[in-house]
């Protein structure tokens, strides 16, 4: 990665995660405040699959499916002018308004039959209270597709702050009216929030296009080329989100089947490694993504690999070490995060058993956005679907195969057998657009990144076994000293394990951790 590639990049992932921390942060702290009110009981179940399985698909195929708009959108802009990229976007507007509305009406009329063929809930109590949530919470799609295509349109011209900071609007705002309306509504409170934060986050990038608006037309032109283009990108895009929900739904499938509290404990886990993977990679993804398509345009091979290649080590570099620790530390972060009220120390057990698998998992998961971008960037949007139906049907061999001695442990395994598998196919097939992999110094920097791992682990687990022995909880702590003594002690077994990894990554010279390095020193 060149220097000034690299420092464009930094910079706008800093400030998308400067804006954007203390919306990841509340959006972690509404799963708090669920597992404090609801646990793993019936309600959480409920909200936990009505949301990740149906509500959360409605919202997230419109909002990949325009991913393809943003090279475009500045091609007509740079081609045309900016009125001219405007009558384009009111096509599209005009498009995904029509198809998401008919989506939701029939999604709501529908909603009874989609609980009950995508769970396995035995309470009929569940599946009536999963079916009202899901017919709440399906009209924020709308406003989330909206504001996926508004979000790409900052983007196109690198301006990354207003749209990051609509999404931390967003979470405070569900937390906001869920803190007011769960006392007197319960779970259903929840799914007004939810409502209620995709309005506002609209709401944010309305007002930042306000200046822009006046060129806007709600027609379409059916003969735009441009058009018929985004139209030819659509389907294997498509393919490649129904793919990756349905995986999520096969998920929840069974692990609404497994008893009452698999659910959410799958959920509870899986939220504390994307936290972390929408706060970083998701960030440097939403940057990167116009560069590589700038990379594309000027058709400079060596550029364009130096980025992809320096991009996705730079990102290794920065997750392996947080795998490690998360995984070695897995059963006291979650006690830390979650065991409050309701969520007890079964709850932890049950949460903690899926967590290793995930953070095994978080390295493939942050290269994987990295690699989907370029893709994207490069118009290839066959290539990731291909790859992706291979994926899910190993991850649903596996789930079927290990259920039964693994519970819902056999998805989070699977989730990282079949991403790791899915990074691993997309970097061979770069191939075709790179020329030169450079497998070489690749291989070279994973061999010391594994000896860098393995050193860790050993010291992270030994050093918080030390401190527990050495400095324990005081028997009749309360809730509060109780947080701190856990916090302390996973911060210095944690800071330990990752002094070690970085001073091993330097003596054997790894090239990204020599350069970030240099550049602290430097500062």
């Amino acid at each position: 990665m060149t220097h000034s590639f690299g420092r464009k990049v930094m910079v706008g992932a800093l400030v998308i995660s400067a804006f954007s921390l203390l919306g990841r942060f509340s959006g972690f702290l509404q799963k708090l405040v669920v597992a404090h009110q609801f646990g793993t009981g019936v309600s959480a179940d409920a909200y936990t699959f009505a949301f990740s399985s149906i509500v959360f698909t409605f919202m997230i195929v419109p909002h990949k499916l325009l991913a393809p708009f943003l090279p475009l959108f500045v091609e007509r802009k740079e081609t045309q002018g900016e009125p001219a990229a405007w009558r384009f976007t009111g096509a599209v507007v005009t498009l995904t308004v029509t198809v998401v509305a008919i989506a939701v009406a029939a999604g709501i009329v529908a909603a009874p039959w989609m609980v009950r063929a995508l769970s396995n809930f035995h309470s009929e109590q569940t599946d009536v209270l999963a079916t009202k949530l899901v017919r709440i919470m399906l009209p924020a799609a709308c406003f989330m597709s909206l504001f996926s295509l508004s979000t790409l349109i900052f983007n196109a011209d690198k301006r990354f702050a207003l749209p990051a900071f609509a999404e931390t609007v967003n979470k405070l705002l569900v937390i906001v009216v869920m803190v007011v309306l769960c006392p007197l509504l319960g779970i259903t409170g929840l799914a007004l929030a939810v409502v209620a934060g995709a309005v506002a986050c609209l709401a944010v990038l309305v007002w930042g296009l306000r200046s822009k608006l006046k060129f806007l037309r709600l027609s379409v032109d059916w003969n735009d080329p441009l058009l018929r283009k985004f139209g030819w990108l659509i389907p294997p895009t498509l393919a490649s989100i129904l793919i990756a929900q349905g995986r999520t739904m096969i998920d929840y499938w069974f692990a609404s089947g497994m008893g009452a509290g698999f659910a959410s404990s799958l959920g509870y886990a899986k939220s504390l490694t994307d936290t972390l993977v929408l706060l970083v990679p998701f960030a440097v993804g939403i940057v990167i993504y116009p560069f590589f398509s700038d990379l594309n345009v000027g058709g400079d091979r060596r550029k364009t690999t130096d980025a992809v290649m320096g991009a996705s080590r730079s990102m290794a570099l920065f997750f392996i070490p947080i795998s490690v620790a998360l995984m070695v530390l897995r059963v006291p972060v979650v006690q830390l995060a979650f065991e409050r009220g309701k969520f007890g120390m079964d709850s932890v057990a049950l949460t903690a058993g899926p967590l290793l698998y995930f953070a095994a998992a978080l390295t493939a998961l942050a290269l994987e956005i990295i690699l989907m971008r370029f893709y994207f960037s490069a118009q290839d949007t066959m290539t990731p679907a291909v790859v992706g139906v291979l994926c899910v049907i190993v991850h649903v061999g596996l789930v079927i195969t290990l259920q039964g001695s693994m519970q819902h442990r056999s998805i989070a395994l699977a989730t990282a057998v079949s991403k790791t598998l899915k990074v691993a196919i997309l970097f061979f097939l770069l191939k075709r657009h790179l020329g030169d992999l450079r497998l070489g110094e690749n291989l070279a920097f994973g061999a010391k990144m594994v000896a860098a791992a393995i050193a860790m682990a050993f010291i992270v687990h030994a050093s918080y076994a030390a401190l527990a022995h050495g400095f324990p909880t005081p028997a009749a702590a309360g809730k509060m000293v109780t947080a701190g003594f856990l916090a302390m002690r996973l911060a210095v077994a944690a800071g330990f394990g990752l002094v070690a990894f970085v001073g091993l990554a330097l003596a054997l010279r790894v090239r990204e951790a020599l350069a970030m390095w240099a550049y602290i020193r430097r500062r």
